[in-house]
């Protein structure tokens, strides 16, 4: 019985009696677990959902989740990608090597631990960075937690959904399937991301041949700087003569604090098969200058316990910049 395991008194966990036949991992697991107050019945949950009731759509995305990142033989060869994702790659206004590289990424053709891996290059596909799961684009470009904050951190406030999300072409296809007033948001739009992405790419990079520490909120920045200082050049090479055109936050619908005020988002990311997290903080003005940011990894029990603990943190970096009107 579980409750043999259980000091009553104090309600913690007492493996004494079977640590013996335990592994020190499992041991950390059980040892993870919070123990409820007294008086209450065991009952099952399914813990891919907050409320613990299953969901079809939820079994679904989770084997859909572990087929992505346990199936040897997944591939991008036989996927087919739409005219319309071609068009945009090759349309998106950006620097010509980062129009190359997006190309690349669509053909699989740049070299992550798994691709490198099925070619016999490196002995193992997994992520240097996380060493969570193997390295395929999407896991490089979106899914690896850094990747998620720095997505979180942009001024999109994209939040990367690891249960459902598929493959790059899919991804952009939704994006282009957004609601934009004019051509020139989503011309906009395409440009950042593209920005994004290159930055993020040259960032695993140099972490990995350099044993840089990544910082996410570094990223962000130097993303949303390339993107700027492009747009002036390119606007100003084709003499255009045209009001500001709304931001990407506008796009994605973020909306700014009142004046005098800050706001703060936040985001938290939780694995269910594991107890590792990461939370996300993100504070900009009435204008939506970035004013400061963290990403840090956690442990926790929940979804709900994570973006809790995220809340808090993010009120705690406001306070300690100064902020008090959030």
């Amino acid at each position: 019985m579980v409750s043999d395991i259980i000091n009553l008194q104090n309600r913690t966990w007492s493996l004494d009696r079977v640590g013996s036949y335990l592994s020190w991992e499992t041991q950390e697991q059980i040892l993870a677990i919070p123990i409820g107050p007294s008086g209450q019945r065991d009952k099952l949950v399914w813990p891919w959902t907050s409320n613990g009731l299953y969901l079809v759509k939820s079994g679904y995305h989770c084997l859909q989740s572990a087929h992505r990142y346990l199936a040897p033989g997944s591939s991008h060869s036989s996927h087919f990608i739409s005219n319309r994702i071609w068009k945009a790659v090759w349309s998106v206004r950006t620097l010509p090597k980062i129009r190359m590289f997006l190309w690349r990424c669509m053909s699989n053709a740049i070299p992550t631990r798994l691709n490198l891996f099925k070619r016999k290059i490196t002995a193992s596909p997994m992520c240097d960075l996380c060493d969570q799961y193997e390295e395929s684009i999407e896991h490089t470009l979106f899914l690896c937690p850094w990747a998620q904050a720095v997505w979180f951190g942009s001024p999109m406030t994209l939040r990367i959904d690891t249960q459902s999300f598929s493959t790059l072409d899919v991804w952009l296809n939704n994006i282009l399937d957004l609601r934009t007033e004019s051509k020139m948001e989503k011309h906009d739009l395409l440009a950042m991301l593209s920005f994004f992405l290159w930055e993020i790419w040259k960032t695993r990079c140099k972490a990995i041949m350099e044993g840089r520490r990544i910082d996410p909120c570094k990223v962000v920045e130097t993303a949303g700087k390339a993107k700027v200082e492009f747009q002036k050049v390119w606007q100003s090479n084709a003499n255009s003569v045209t009001s500001r055109s709304p931001s990407i936050g506008e796009v994605c619908s973020w909306e700014p604090p009142p004046m005098g005020f800050v706001k703060v988002n936040i985001d938290g990311s939780w694995q269910s098969n594991g107890r590792k997290a990461g939370v996300g903080v993100v504070i900009r003005n009435s204008v939506g200058e970035f004013l400061g940011g963290l990403a840090a990894s956690r442990v926790g029990h929940s979804a709900l316990e994570v973006e809790a603990e995220a809340a808090v943190m993010g009120l705690k970096l406001a306070a300690n910049l100064g902020y008090s009107d959030v």
